[in-house]
């Protein structure tokens, strides 16, 4: 059923397990009766041959959103600090074992993570001293698969499929002011920041600690005996954005300093995958993948002001 959901094919249908496990199971069978045994004994030491699949899936989302919507003034007699942060983590792992002649061994893990940081400031923050306006996010997650056969001609596969990543995906938006056109009645517009010190800063990667995201994937895969085939595969694709918008209309004023800034830096990705075979005429495939692709961007457009 979960695979139905996921529009996979059934790992115990694949063609690598079912082919080898099937051929072999039948031709046993057809070799012993061609011989004088006894169907059902025949049926049973072919039907021997093993098939053993496992799966692990799942999905984590956060959503964080703040608004200051139009006509709110927040005022501050020192400091005004608006801090959000957005943390997941997403753990997969699956282990598949048999043994016999031509067994077929498939554990698939997948693991995928949606994190989003929204910030929308459509009204005035005034501070005396700091005006901080922080976006975060942090992904983490996990995913492991092992599978393990033994057995002439048996195959095993550690996240052999097209869908078994550990997918991330990191966006942290900050919005000052609104894009859409001009209504004439002011309608998010006229927005001001105001303060000694004026930081917007909108960050994927790591927490306002400094605490670095972690995404790590691991395979192992491994046959025993004449003509195995171990395969293994580690995968972890990011996707990500950071982006500071500032719209016509928005006044930014730090009487020392005004910082801007959009980051995807900190986060720390690991795969590692291993086949290995205890046989002879047998092969081994292991590989580990990263797939990484983020962007930042800071824009100020016309029209919008900043003052330091």
């Amino acid at each position: 059923i979960r695979d139905v959901l996921v529009n996979t094919v059934p790992a115990v249908l694949t063609r690598e397990l079912y082919a080898v496990s099937a051929l072999l199971g039948a031709g046993v069978s057809v070799g012993m009766l061609a011989l004088g045994a006894d169907g059902g004994f025949a049926s049973l030491i072919g039907g021997a041959i093993a098939i053993a699949a496992s799966q692990a899936y799942a999905t984590t989302t956060v959503l964080t959103k703040v608004t200051v919507g139009k006509n709110a003034v927040i005022t501050s007699g020192w400091n005004l600090d608006i801090d959000v942060q957005t943390r997941g983590d997403v753990q997969t792992r699956s282990k598949s074992r048999a043994g016999g002649l031509g067994s077929g061994v498939d554990a698939q893990s997948i693991g995928t993570l949606n994190l989003t940081t929204d910030i929308d400031i459509y009204g005035d923050l005034l501070a005396e001293h700091l005006l901080r306006v922080l976006g975060y996010a942090q992904p983490n997650g996990y995913s492991r698969a092992e599978a393990n056969s033994a057995g002439v001609g048996s195959v095993s596969s550690g996240n052999e499929c097209g869908s078994c990543w550990l997918t991330a995906t990191a966006n942290v938006n900050i919005e000052i002011g609104d894009s859409g056109p001009d209504t004439g009645d002011g309608f998010y517009r006229d927005v001001e920041l105001r303060g000694d010190e004026v930081f917007i800063v909108a960050r994927m990667g790591t927490d306002r600690n400094d605490a670095k995201g972690l995404l790590k994937a691991e395979s192992w895969s491994h046959a025993s005996s004449l003509g195995a085939d171990p395969d293994a595969h580690a995968k972890v694709r990011v996707r990500g954005t950071s982006t500071v918008l500032v719209n016509t209309g928005v006044t930014l004023t730090g009487w020392e300093r005004v910082r801007l800034a959009a980051e995807n830096v900190g986060l720390e990705i690991y795969t590692y995958a291993r086949a290995s075979c205890s046989c002879f005429g047998g092969s081994t495939h292991a590989d580990a993948l990263i797939d990484s692709d983020t962007t930042a961007s800071v824009t100020a457009n016309d029209a919008s002001d900043r003052k330091s």
